[in-house]
């Protein structure tokens, strides 16, 4: 395989359902990626019947490939050891979801989310219904509708919006934990879907940048979750939606403690918060002090923090950032341990340093200018 395509396969997406009997929530999921792009998609449905439920249909696959030349989507079977042509009154892959069509003009904005109590799934949920309020817009009522398995929300919310795409509106809310492997086949799918059908599609992390997928075949997790949204309607809620989230100093915390250096500590001694973003101490998780808290508050007040990437599209850690500018002053006494851009098209980044008890005085600049090419730092200036 060439080294800008790779196949990234999951086998059991939603391991915790299967194991808790959900089994309707379990899929089987084969992606294909491109450039670092998904472009085709298998997904297997072992336990899902999408006619009748005593018919003898086998397993249910929905594959499709996506490029610039080729759009296809289509269900097919396995059944008896080989792939097998569907009948002629078989349900298409959609059925997954259903279609009101006596109010499809009121049909509600579903959103497919698992039951954690992870604070990103708790805080997109409450922003969410302030943005649906403050909007004004009652004709699409919110819907909760608890999903497990990546690949299963995903896969649903594309069925949903192609149902109707004039009228129906689906967000997937998923916390950090998945992998480039559970999002590259229904991925694949949903931009078929939506090329097919007609409809608005985003597919983000929860700070509104693009998802990774290594070509050369590294698994790369998800740590800043991900959001996608089906709908003319879902894709303005999402943009506002990434947005809170950026804004909100605890979900900045405990996601990007893994890129500025201490954060998420409140002492300097551990950090408070885990991978997952689960507190891990018996203090309500909202009342955790954290070192950088009081400065993004000062930074931001009630504007968004955007990360800054690199070529590869990671989020660029401080030892990063530190380097670009490394040639430029003495870092000696110094460490780099926050940054953050007040605005996405910003050409100025803010810097947050600490000292060592031996340079107590010593001052860094607060600031640097970015020069940037495709959306990526190449350069730091602070002189």
């Amino acid at each position: 395989m060439s080294p800008l395509k790779c196949t990234k396969s999951q086998p059991l997406d939603g391991t915790r359902e299967f194991v808790e009997g959900r089994l309707g929530n379990v899929q089987c999921l084969i992606g294909i990626t491109y450039k670092g792009k998904p472009i085709g998609g298998v997904i297997g449905l072992p336990f899902v019947s999408l006619d009748d439920k005593d018919s003898n249909e086998g397993i249910n696959i929905v594959c499709a490939l996506h490029s610039e030349t080729c759009q296809i989507i289509e269900r097919i079977q396995f059944r008896n050891g080989a792939l097998c042509q569907l009948p002629k009154d078989a349900r298409s892959w959609q059925s997954i979801e259903q279609q009101d069509t006596i109010h499809e003009e009121k049909a509600p904005l579903k959103v497919f989310t698992g039951d954690s109590k992870r604070l990103h799934r708790d805080h997109a949920l409450l922003y969410l219904k302030k943005i649906i309020k403050e909007s004004g817009n009652t004709a699409h009522p919110m819907k909760l509708c608890i999903e497990g398995g990546c690949g299963n929300k995903i896969l649903r919310s594309a069925a949903y919006a192609s149902l109707s795409p004039m009228h129906h509106n689906a967000i997937s809310v998923i916390p950090p934990g998945t992998c480039s492997w559970d999002t590259a086949a229904p991925t694949s799918i949903l931009f078929a879907a939506m090329d097919k059908f007609g409809f608005k599609a985003k597919v983000t992390d929860m700070f509104g940048g693009e998802l990774v997928y290594n070509s050369s075949g590294k698994v790369v997790t998800n740590d800043l979750g991900v959001f996608v949204s089906c709908g003319e309607e879902a894709v303005q809620y999402h943009e506002m939606l990434v947005k809170a989230m950026r804004s909100n100093t605890i979900i900045l915390d405990s996601l990007l403690h893994n890129y500025w250096e201490d954060f998420g500590g409140c002492d300097g001694k551990g950090k408070y918060w885990n991978n997952f973003g689960d507190c891990e101490d018996e203090r309500d998780r909202d009342e955790v002090p954290t070192q950088l808290e009081l400065k993004i508050a000062q930074l931001t007040g009630e504007q968004s923090v955007h990360t800054m990437r690199n070529n590869k599209g990671y989020v660029m850690k401080c030892s990063e950032v530190q380097a670009l500018i490394s040639d430029e002053i003495d870092l000696d006494g110094a460490k780099l341990i926050g940054y953050a851009m007040p605005s996405e098209k910003a050409d100025v980044l803010q810097l947050f340093w600490r000292y060592t008890s031996e340079y107590p005085e010593k001052e860094m600049p607060d600031e640097a200018h970015v020069q940037k090419e495709g959306g990526t730092i190449v350069r730091l200036s602070v002189r």
